[in-house]
């Protein structure tokens, strides 16, 4: 590409023939192009950085703009179509080319002719609004909304304008919605952009670096800027980009002028969406945009109407209605050929699987979530969605949270519960995830807990609780002395007082509305959780707590110790089973098709093949792809009949791919480092390996180039839990398996948390693994007279005991 850029006529990517250019960034530059395949008009993003060398990550930011927009389907969004690199490497994102001016544009007009009228502001807002709150439900904080990225089209007749939001280039990736088991890949770590923004229309936790903060409230403090300018014509504050960074992080904000159609609650809206604390503007967009209907212009409605309570306006939430709360209609797809999708091969590994069907189930999933949210009281629910693995259980769980979030109905939290632990899996994990916590260390915990709990220095009582959180949350260091911020030290040293923590979060977290708990494949959950959701259930009252678990119905009947704890919960909730059966065949054909636009033949091959299994044809479309079977002809992907009977790669078949990128003498390391767990330091592993008289840093090396191990600092991890599971079950079939596990037992017995239960207890598994029946034994034994001296907690001894 030249300075100048394409000209018209160019041919991109083979199919997306240039028009002209539409307009050019710091980082890229778009052209309206003409999709010479299914003769659409489509917008091409290419990176672009004029001037400066192309740097690696900057390809890795841009395809993280296209992940973002993958995973997103709303009205008001700007659609992705593909994504790919031309052949000089240039990467290039394919979008929905939509009509408008942006309202930096409309604002500038309004200047010199009329400002916009309050209908047209209305709607304009309202549209964000539903197209935030749908992003902020699939993870997505758009992080750079401005009015430059909001595209306007006024309608005739008066029809309301049509309004896209733009450009998802510096957005947070808060959740990851890909289904792994499809190809193999990583889990991605939450997208932080340190200090991205636009100075005049960045939140105030965005200007600190204060990322778990950034969250919803933080594009609400944005559109409360946009709001501010449409109505007073000029930007909250004026100055240099260093005034406009230290005026929105710390000065007041300044009354708003309204013009005399608009409502005059609308000033106090706007004030509360652009608090400089983002605990004290609306939790979700769905909370604001209710709020903003009450202002919606009618001819029948005066602007001198009865005003909203300030307690709503101000702090409070306004509760859905019972007409909101009705189940949304759920059609279930026709019999015959459901339109194509408009996407590509390139966005297959980006998006989310589609949703189709179950309309039944979630029928019934939104009655109970409609019963909670109008009950008078808080209530309890327990709903299990039984069914073969990859049924599509997960998926409805997921799409329920979506709802909920979407609607701002309830709090969703998701735990997941896995055969080898990890140290994220549980409640644990859904609350860190919740409050954003992942990386946080422990006086960044305490600090952003006082912060949304709003506990000031002088209450002891609240500095306790958040000192307690925290050490649930990020334990000390065994022997450390150090307090956080709360000047308190809290030691967990009991089953019930750990429970009494969770239950006094959940009470916080689910305050103003009902907690959604899923707790995905449940039957993998030890006794201990199961113990705690029956805690909950009797000694939380206040709290509204709707539990949705998954359970692999093949899995709970080959356990009947799961099983019986299935059904003791069920039972104490009063809850209920739903089945979650196989797609019959017109569903199973219109998910592929809501995948790729596929032509007939490979859409009932795949249909026939996966026996209604929503993973095994995805994962056979997955094969199609990644195997270079799909062929592209007149919009629709066909598969040749040569290509028909390739088998999709199973996850083990994916491993072994990866064991064999490794050099032979190098595999048992590879099977060794199985034996640590899941969360692995370097030099515990490297000890291993040296014991084993494996050269430790060229294996490890080696493990990391074949996406086998992944640094994490100074640990490493596994890219899928599947992955070690399939290394351990391997290391089991090895003549000198004793000699490796008992190599890892005197490995961790150099680990800095030797001492610790959890370090404990995998030694001792693992020299029962080995055969050394009595050194565990001897070992445990000692562990338990050294606790017992200073808990005597006999739960915890008794679970470490039957470790025996």
């Amino acid at each position: 590409m030249s300075e100048e850029g394409f000209l018209p006529g160019t041919i991109l990517a083979g199919r997306y023939q240039v028009r002209r250019e539409l307009g050019r960034g710091g980082m890229g530059v778009v052209y309206l192009c003409r999709d010479l395949v299914i003769d659409e008009r489509v917008a091409v993003k290419l990176l672009d950085r004029p001037g400066a060398a192309a740097r690696p990550e900057d390809a890795w930011w841009f395809q993280e703009e296209a992940r973002a927009l993958a995973g997103l389907s709303h009205p008001a969004l700007v659609k992705a179509r593909d994504f790919g690199a031309l052949s000089n490497g240039t990467p290039y994102l394919v979008m929905d080319a939509v009509p408008g001016r942006s309202l930096h544009e409309w604002l500038y007009l309004a200047r010199l002719e009329d400002p916009l009228p309050w209908t047209i502001i209305w709607s304009v807002i309202d549209q964000v609004l539903g197209a935030l709150a749908h992003a902020h439900a699939r993870g997505v904080i758009h992080g750079d909304l401005k009015p430059s990225n909001v595209l306007v089209d006024l309608q005739h007749g008066g029809e309301p304008p049509l309004v896209h939001v733009l450009d998802l280039g510096l957005a947070w990736l808060i959740q990851d919605r890909i289904d792994h088991r499809l190809d193999g890949s990583r889990e991605s770590e939450p997208t932080v952009r340190w200090g991205a923004g636009t100075p005049g229309w960045m939140a105030p936790e965005q200007i600190r670096f204060a990322a778990p903060h950034v969250g919803p409230p933080t594009d609400l403090y944005a559109l409360g800027c946009i709001l501010y300018a449409l109505l007073a014509g000029g930007e909250v504050y004026d100055g240099t980009n260093d005034e406009l960074l230290q005026q929105h992080r710390s000065s007041p904000i300044p009354d708003l002028p309204l013009p005399p159609e608009v409502p005059s609650d609308v000033a106090k809206f706007a004030k509360r969406l652009l608090a400089k604390r983002p605990w004290h503007r609306f939790d979700f967009a769905g909370d604001a945009r209710r709020v903003w209907k009450r202002f919606e212009p009618r001819s029948d409605v005066n602007v001198t109407a009865t005003p909203l309570p300030l307690a709503l306006l101000t702090t409070g939430r306004l509760p859905p209605s019972r007409k909101e709360l009705l189940t949304p209609e759920l059609i279930e797809p026709p019999d015959d050929d459901p339109p194509p999708s408009v996407t590509t091969t390139g966005l297959l590994a980006l998006r989310p699987s589609p949703f189709v069907a179950r309309t039944g189930e979630r029928a019934r999933l939104m009655e109970v979530v409609a019963e909670m949210v109008d009950a008078p009281k808080a209530m309890h629910r327990f709903v299990l969605l039984a069914g073969e693995a990859g049924v599509g259980k997960s998926r409805l769980a997921e799409w329920l949270c979506e709802e909920v979030h979407e609607r701002a109905l309830m709090v969703p939290l998701r735990a997941r519960y896995r055969r080898i632990a990890a140290p994220l899996d549980g409640v644990l994990g859904a609350v860190t995830q919740h409050y954003r916590l992942e990386r946080a260390e422990r006086e960044i915990v305490e600090k952003v807990l006082m912060n949304l709990w709003e506990v000031p220095p002088e209450d002891e009582v609240g500095k306790t609780w958040v000192a307690a959180t925290a050490e649930w949350i990020k334990p000390s260091p065994p022997g450390s002395e150090a307090v956080g911020p709360t000047g308190k030290r809290f030691r967990l040293d009991r089953p019930e007082l750990r429970w009494l923590i969770i239950r006094k979060t959940l009470e916080r977290i689910g305050r103003d509305r009902p907690v959604l708990l899923w707790l995905d494949d449940l039957h993998y959950a030890s006794s201990t959780t199961f113990e705690g959701l029956l805690t909950l259930h009797r000694d939380a009252p206040n709290l509204g707590l709707l539990v949705v678990a998954t359970v692999r119905s093949e899995a709970v009947e080959c356990d009947p110790v799961a099983a019986k704890r299935l059904e003791g919960a069920l039972a104490a909730y009063g809850g209920e089973r739903l089945d979650v059966a196989p797609l019959n065949p017109a569903q199973t054909h219109a998910l592929l098709r809501e995948t790729l636009p596929l032509d007939d033949a490979a859409a009932e091959a795949a249909t026939a093949r996966s026996k209604g299994n929503p993973l095994f044809a995805l994962q056979l479309l997955h094969a199609w792809a990644g195997g270079g079977h799909l062929q592209l002809r007149a919009g629709k992907y066909f598969v040749p009949k040569a290509s028909m009977a390739v088998q999709a790669a199973t996850t083990a078949d994916l491993w072994e791919e990866r064991l064999a990128a490794l050099p032979e003498e190098l595999r048992t390391g590879a099977r060794a480092a199985a034996a640590l767990g899941g969360d692995i330091r370097r030099e515990i592993l490297r000890a291993l390996l040296a014991s084993l008289d494996i050269a430790a840093d060229r294996a490890i090396a080696a493990m990391q180039r074949a996406q086998i191990l992944l640094a994490v600092g100074d640990r490493l991890r596994w890219p899928h839990a599947l992955l070690q599971e399939h290394l351990l079950s391997q290391l089991f079939l090895e003549p000198d398996a004793a000699r490796v596990f008992r190599a890892a037992a005197d490995a961790l017995g150099a680990h800095p948390f030797a001492s610790s239960r959890r370090i404990l207890r995998h030694r001792v598994v693992s020299l029962l693994r080995a055969g050394d029946t009595d050194e565990a034994a001897a070992l445990m034994h000692a562990h338990v007279a050294a606790h017992w001296q200073s808990s005597r907690d006999i739960a915890a001894t008794l679970r470490d005991l039957a470790v025996l």
